[in-house]
């Protein structure tokens, strides 16, 4: 029997730095039990979703799809969380999924009581019936369907649509499904012999949102600039209906038993020019939100029921006067002004920190609203709206555990305790043990970052070709030395195995060489002269071509440098004489590692191959086949020869480089992984995305023999 060579699994440990993912259709707010107790959102973040306290800010509970986590031998790729919806008792959580899965969490328990499997493809909308019993889920596939929490069982499907359904919304007085689609209509269903008994066809663009004002009046939003208004009159109740509803222009008689008429009431012309991206109005039918995908919203006031007959009556008596003054001609009946700014009227525009993903509204006292919008910056603004003197204060943002622009570059200290990540506006450190942020240092456009030795500061590479210095303890800017020409990248930075000196490569074509030194702290004016570490620059060294990364060799006598003209160099450390040329990529290597025995270097490259090459002659072991997209970023475990590799396609690949294997793939992230760093021992990986999240894996002690995963 042939002895196979066994690695260890490795598996995904945490999730953090996102606040709320970019791809999210909805937040939805808890519902509250007192009028004075604090409100609570949740908020879908990649695969999970997050209940955040919005007086505290802070997270308090996080949902996580079990079966995903927990199955780690089965090949399971994590979905996306698209929508969620929350059962008017509070008791449980609906989420829909990018796959077309829905999972009910009890919120009491905090776990997955039920799956639904009904729908092909995206959930993208999902509501609960009054009684809390019922869940009517829309999705990509053209399909509405009804689940029966109790019996946890669909109910029945809904088929009609012709193109994918962008929401649902209930009347409360009568068993009515509105859904409006992007093939141009509204449908109304009764949900007593499901079956649809009208449709509104008038609209010539793809209907995006419909919302419901006092069960009464319909709002459709489209992909033009108007707001278009219907009123919906109940065919069974005879209220008095006349200073609700404008006149009825035909009279229809009761043979066709429906159970509401649609008529229309106008429009309204928005600011934006963009389509609309949902309508809100918040559970009293006081206020209307109208959002598209830019960085404002728009706001109106909904007139209660009373406010809009006390209006009709005014207007009513007005023209009788007019008629008994003989301004008029006697007709039989008096003609009313009916026009809808009876009802809906704007107040304001509210500015966002952000393009605006979701929002949801609620009242908190009777004139305040409280505005929670998730913008696309990956944080939670709320504002306050005065509904009688329309003036808006903003509320702090819930923002401090996350970056407002993508991660570029991530770094682990020498202890492997701290993480640096930097991004297009800060630098932040994360404790590896609690994922929490610790420290947030603003800074340059951050491309590449490293700690220095003492890990008490961070040095930083920047868009604009500058290096600077973070120190921790003071969470700020101590030094920026402009190391490479203005507004030329500094894309890669690597240290000396003594510590001593490290290399910087930048867009600006020449490799600059540094050495660490003590200087005296001047900016504490205290008698005790205090050193500070800072470097100076040695020499400097022309390469020809941009610099896109970096590494000197663990024996110290050579660097590498991958080019922007596909080759990658290996050049003699102390003279700068070109050693070894590396040829073989047909596009530019974006990310090298070299072996901690300085025997193999490795390249990643946008042509998605990896080439392992032997740095004493430069010849190329194996070329790799390895992604569906960019490769990103490769690294060594150190004291192995086995490697992790990340890509746009969002896979993180674990490689053995002695025997060319693919060991294990590693899923997880919603987005392109930029950027990935491994910790000294070799037992954490840390990677950061597109989506803002970062995550942390983990090597176990389970092995992973290769032919039985290719048996799975």
């Amino acid at each position: 029997m042939v002895l196979t060579k066994q690695y260890d699994r490795h598996v995904p440990e945490k999730v953090f730095g996102i606040i709320g993912s970019g791809n999210a259709n909805n937040i939805a707010l808890l519902p509250s039990t007192t009028k004075s107790s604090a409100r609570r959102v949740f908020v879908p973040a990649c695969e999970n979703v997050l209940l955040w306290d919005l007086k505290t800010h802070s997270q308090i509970n996080k949902f996580v799809d079990e079966a995903s986590s927990t199955s780690v031998s089965k090949k399971k790729t994590r979905e996306e969380v698209i929508v969620v919806s929350v059962s008017p008792n509070g008791k449980h959580l609906a989420v829909g999924y990018q796959n077309g899965i829905i999972k009910i969490f009890s919120l009491t328990q905090n776990e997955t009581t039920v799956n639904f499997h009904g729908h092909k493809s995206t959930i993208t909308t999902l509501i609960f019936t009054q009684h809390s019993a019922t869940l009517i889920s829309g999705s990509k596939d053209t399909d509405i369907i009804a689940w029966d929490l109790i019996t946890e069982a669909g109910l029945y499907r809904l088929r009609g649509h012709k193109a994918p359904i962008t929401k649902v919304i209930l009347m409360e007085s009568q068993p009515v499904i509105i859904s409006s689609s992007k093939d141009m209509t509204i449908k109304f269903w009764d949900m007593t012999i499901q079956h649809c008994f009208h449709t509104i066809v008038t609209h010539r663009t793809e209907v995006w949102s419909i919302a419901l004002a006092h069960d009464r009046y319909l709002v459709t939003g489209c992909s033009d600039n108007e707001l278009r208004f219907f009123a919906l009159r109940s065919t069974k109740t005879d209220e008095d209906d006349t200073f609700v509803f404008p006149p009825m222009q035909d009279e229809k008689t009761n043979e066709d038993q429906v159970l509401i008429h649609v008529q229309s009431l106008g429009s309204l012309v928005r600011k934006s020019k963009q389509r609309v991206s949902n309508l809100i109005i918040d559970n009293e039918s006081r206020v209307l939100a109208c959002h598209g995908m830019e960085s404002f919203g728009e706001f109106f006031r909904i007139a209660t029921i009373d406010e809009v007959r006390t209006r009709l009556r005014k207007r009513f008596l007005k023209a009788r006067k007019r008629r008994e003054n003989g301004d008029e001609k006697n007709e039989e009946e008096i003609k009313i002004d009916w026009d809808i700014s009876l009802i809906f009227t704007l107040m304001c525009e509210i500015k966002f920190d952000g393009k605006i993903r979701a929002m949801d509204l609620f009242m908190d006292t009777n004139m305040i609203c409280k505005i929670i919008a998730l913008t696309l910056s990956n944080k939670i603004d709320i504002s306050s709206l005065n509904i009688q003197d329309k003036t808006v204060e903003q509320l702090p943002s819930i923002e401090k555990s996350a970056h407002r622009t993508e991660i570029r570059c991530l770094a682990f200290s020498s202890d492997d305790m701290l993480i640096a990540s930097g991004s297009g506006e800060s630098l932040k450190i994360w404790n590896r043990h609690s994922c929490e942020s610790i420290r947030t240092i603003p800074c340059s456009y951050a491309l590449c970052c490293m700690f220095l030795p003492g890990d008490h500061s961070v040095l930083i590479g920047c868009k604009n070709g500058s290096l600077q210095i973070a120190c921790l303890d003071s969470a700020s800017i101590i030094e920026t030395v402009q190391g490479h020409e203005e507004n030329q990248s500094v894309w890669a930075m690597c240290m000396t195995t003594d510590r001593q000196s490290f290399l910087t490569g930048g867009s600006d074509k020449k490799i600059q060489f540094w050495n660490f030194e003590l200087k005296d702290d001047n900016e504490n004016n205290t008698k005790k002269a205090r050193k500070r570490l800072s470097f100076d620059q040695k020499r400097s060294f022309d390469v020809g071509e941009d610099v896109l990364a970096l590494k000197i060799s663990p024996n110290n006598r050579y660097f590498v440098a991958a080019l922007m003209d596909t080759t990658v160099k290996v050049f003699f450390m102390d003279s700068c004489q070109m050693f070894l040329s590396l040829y073989g990529h047909s596009q530019p290597v974006l990310c090298l590692d070299i072996s901690s025995d300085s025997r193999l270097v490795i390249t990643g490259s946008s042509d998605r191959n990896i080439k392992i090459w032997g740095l004493d002659f430069g010849d190329c072991h194996r070329s790799l086949f390895a992604h569906d997209d960019t490769i990103t970023a490769i690294q060594f475990v150190p004291k192995t020869h086995l490697f992790f590799s990340a890509s746009k396609d969002n896979r993180l690949k674990y490689w053995d480089a002695d025997k060319f294997l693919h060991i294990q793939t590693l899923d997880g992230h919603c987005g392109e992984i930029r950027c990935m760093s491994i910790t000294n021992n070799g037992m954490h990986i840390v990677t950061a995305a597109h989506d803002r999240s970062i995550r942390l894996w983990e090597r176990t002690e389970e092995p992973l023999i290769l032919d039985e995963e290719k048996e799975q």
